[in-house]
């Protein structure tokens, strides 16, 4: 991996360090999608405070991001998931950015020249540039790289584009470790509270319980009307907060499936393929002409690619020999044995390794060359040469010797030269370390290797399958316009009704269907109870019921019913439940009341509210350690169930013998991770944020 390539991975790492101080923030999505786009200025992204956030500046930083991916990931095109992950990447890299450059420069903080240069060049260099300028072989860090790579930035303009980006990230993850450093400065445990700390969780109870869950009662049988539903719904209103807006919907799918026509078809179009597949001498040409996939057209080992069945048929046959066609999945197949050869099974083999310098590998080719003619011509030996020119630490001591390995143990082109060489070659070729003189000192036995040549043929529906789904989708949307007559309709034709439940503006999925953006827009322009047209998406056409909105903030009653149902009910169960065992002064008799029994719970502690056998009760628990031996409460409503209990003992707290330094260690570090990140998401809830980019997707 050349420095370039290091540099850019680690570019991309140091997003991820100065975001995981804010991971609750990344984690929360905290996108501000639900908000109306009418009378928006068409070229804004957003606005963060007072900050707008411009179209054009907005897809720069994210064109940026993609080239990067797609240097680090070595692919053309990124797939949508791809994207939408960078997409937020950036968005939150810019409130980020936004938010604290603000409290830096309030701060007067700075990472100024010389504390740069150290971070770089000096004796603390920062750990990212320790892991981009260090030897991927010997496990070393070479300052000497980084000055000559540093001296050769004004030769290469990318490169030096991508070095002042990779600066930016070390110097923006410095200012955020100075500020996060001087807030928790400023955070300090008492030692009453550590000592508060150390009774609660060594404090322990015992006590006998009665209780009655509220599942042991039917839902069924519980009545309740809208006002008590309103009163609930008004006194827990902040509990119905939505950071995000959502929607959700019920939907049916139409997918188009080959039919029998459609197999006949391809049927008939793999035979023929397999006929002049037969007749051909280019196969090569003629697999990956016909191949809906990538062939692979390796020679491979026996027991190693091909399968069972594959091998017992290709390392016994002749070269053009033809198998298939066949079913595989949903595919049909076509297989050639197309050649056949025996390849070492391991290679002895040394190298002299020459590293680009800011990535100019034909520089590194032209020293490579010169270095193989004073071995040829014998000016030099090779393992002399080794020890002084190659910039492989861990062989060069060896005089360039790999010792011996297996095949595929090397990157690709450095695999391929060896394993297809002679004993005695000395051959240049090209690696992502840079540029190898190898020499090839030994050869293992040798074992049958066969090349067969796969051609694929996904059976698909054609365009005349696909006419006729959508023919039928057409007519289930313009036959049923609400929603009584879309429900009814997909009982009677034994549809499948599928449900996405909770999906944020800016999501592209729903389950099952993928780049659904076209459905997810409009399910955040209709109305409840809307039904849809017929959406295209992933192969598919799909129509939708939009059951439920819940805009950003508060949501009304009518969105979260459900929820406030569920809620309701447990009030009425406790009501009842309290009702049984009024007036009952013991256990047993509220026993009797519950038809329940009495049970023991032992070794409960305050701090952690949890109670072997019940969970978390924290008004069970803090009844139990307000009060002293054979104190019996009265009902209490509790989280699962209705409770009455009884203590029976409280064993107090053995005393510490580090004055409670060990709790206080604990507590200190326990709120300084917690600045860590919770830090930005306390500032981040003090300004307007906008979050306008699903009008762009």
């Amino acid at each position: 991996m050349t420095t370039l390539e290091r540099i850019r991975n680690r570019a991309g790492l140091l997003v991820g360090v100065v975001m995981f101080a804010l991971i609750a923030f990344v984690l929360g999505d905290f996108l501000k999608s639900g908000r109306s786009f009418f009378g928006d200025d068409p070229t804004k992204m957003g606005t963060i405070g007072s900050k707008e956030i411009d179209v054009q500046e907005f897809e720069a930083k994210l064109d940026v991001a993609k080239r990067n991916m797609q240097q680090q990931q070595q692919k053309g095109e990124l797939d949508d998931a791809s994207v939408d992950m960078l997409r937020n990447q950036v968005w939150n890299q810019i409130v980020y950015e936004t938010v604290m450059t603000k409290q830096f420069n309030e701060l007067g903080l700075q990472v100024g020249t010389d504390e740069l240069f150290d971070m770089v060049q000096g004796k603390n260099p920062h750990p990212q540039v320790v892991q981009a300028f260090t030897d991927p072989k010997t496990g070393q860090f070479s300052p000497g790289t980084v000055v000559q790579f540093l001296n050769n930035l004004d030769k290469n303009p990318e490169g030096k584009a991508q070095w002042l980006d990779f600066e930016k990230g070390i110097k923006a993850e410095r200012l955020s470790n100075k500020y996060n450093t001087l807030v928790k400065a400023g955070m300090y445990i008492t030692k009453a509270e550590a000592q508060d700390n150390y009774v609660d969780m060594n404090r322990l109870a015992k006590f006998q319980y009665v209780t009655k869950r509220y599942s042991d009662v039917l839902d069924s049988t519980v009545k309740f009307d809208d006002s008590d539903l309103k009163t609930y719904y008004n006194a827990h209103k902040n509990k119905y907060k939505q950071e995000d807006a959502t929607r959700s919907f019920d939907y049916v799918v139409f997918e188009p499936t080959p039919s029998a026509e459609d197999l006949k078809a391809a049927n008939d179009e793999i035979a023929k393929i397999a006929t002049e597949y037969a007749a051909t001498k280019e196969d090569s040409a003629f697999v990956l002409s016909n191949s809906d996939v990538q062939p692979n057209l390796a020679f491979v080992k026996k027991g190693t690619v091909l399968g069972p069945i594959m091998d017992s048929m290709m390392f016994r046959a002749t070269v053009g020999y033809v198998y298939g066609p066949y079913n595989d999945g949903a595919s049909l197949k076509v297989a050639k044995l197309m050649n056949t050869k025996n390849v070492a099974d391991s290679v002895k083999a040394r190298h002299i390794l020459i590293k680009p310098i800011g990535g100019d590998m034909a520089k590194a080719k032209v020293k490579a060359d010169s270095l193989k003619k004073m071995i040829t011509d014998k000016k030099m030996s090779f393992e002399i040469l080794a020890a002084q020119a190659s910039e492989d630490e861990g062989s060069k001591v060896k005089g360039g010797d790999l010792g011996w390995f297996q095949d595929g143990m090397m990157v690709k082109p450095f695999n391929d030269a060896c394993f297809a060489g002679k004993v005695g070659d000395l051959t240049v070729v090209e690696s992502q370390f840079g540029v190898h003189i190898i020499q090839i000192m030994g050869k293992g036995a040798e074992s049958k290797r066969v090349q067969v040549g796969i051609v694929e043929r996904a059976v698909r529906p054609s365009n005349k399958t696909y006419q006729s789904v959508y023919a039928k989708a057409s007519d289930f949307s313009g036959k049923n316009t609400t929603a009584e007559t879309f429900d009814k309709a997909i009982v009677d034709g034994g549809l499948n009704k599928r449900i996405a439940s909770d999906i944020k503006q800016l999501d592209r999925n729903i389950p099952g269907v993928n780049g659904a953006r076209e459905l997810i827009k409009w399910a955040y322009t209709a109305e409840k109870n809307a039904i849809s047209s017929v959406f295209e998406a992933d192969g598919k056409y799909v129509i939708a019921k939009l059951t439920n909105v819940k805009d950003k903030g508060i949501a009304t009653l009518e969105a979260v019913k459900e929820q406030v149902e569920i809620e309701v009910r447990k009030e009425k169960k406790a009501e009842q439940f309290l009702k049984e065992i009024e007036g009952a002064t013991t256990l047993e008799v509220a026993a009797t009341k519950l038809k329940s029994s009495v049970q023991t719970a032992d070794n409960t502690n305050f701090g952690s509210g949890y109670i072997p056998g019940l969970g978390r009760e924290v008004d069970v628990t803090a009844f139990v350690f307000a009060g002293k031996k054979g104190t019996v409460s009265k009902g209490i409503k509790g989280e699962n169930g209705v409770y009455m209990v009884k203590v029976e003992t409280i064993t107090e707290a053995k005393p510490t013998t580090d004055n409670y330094k060990q709790n206080k260690d604990m507590l200190n570090n326990q709120m300084k991770q917690r600045a860590d990140y919770e830090l930005f998401n306390a500032l981040k809830d003090k300004i307007e944020i906008k979050d306008n980019r699903a009008k762009f997707m």
